[in-house]
């Protein structure tokens, strides 16, 4: 029997380190949070609690990858949410059933931040595939 993401000790230590790591790359860096595609929480980083971010996390990814599905446009890679103050940059951990999560002010560019998170994202799959 395999145990769930958000139960597994090893997935939401190692997750959460390396969702820290995201704060020593990038000094726009705020929050960051690791949530399976049903909502739940595996880990997050910094800034304040934030409940219902992981069910609107799931949410929003699930409507990204169906938005992309019914125009046949290949898969769903990333969801950028710009706004005044920063970024929200989102992405599928590879071939797992989990999101990243992470948010960022504007001091350093789209394209450093999406490039940090993708990384992120990959070495988080590696932990998840090495623990399964």
């Amino acid at each position: 029997m395999t145990t769930a993401l958000h139960h597994n000790e090893v997935v939401i230590a190692r997750g959460g380190a390396l969702l820290a790591e995201l704060d020593s790359v990038c000094t726009s860096f705020l929050y960051a949070v690791l949530v399976t595609d049903d909502g739940f929480e595996v880990a997050s980083v910094s800034g304040s609690d934030h409940e219902r971010l992981a069910s609107m996390v799931s949410s929003l990814q699930a409507l990204a990858e169906g938005v992309a599905e019914e125009l046949k446009i290949g898969t769903s890679e990333y969801v950028v949410l710009a706004t005044e103050d920063g970024h929200v940059i989102q992405l599928r951990i590879p071939r797992q059933q989990l999101v990243l999560s992470a948010v960022f002010n504007k001091s350093e560019t789209l394209g450093k931040v999406l490039s940090a998170s993708k990384s992120t994202a990959e070495q988080i799959a590696a932990v998840v595939e090495g623990n399964s």
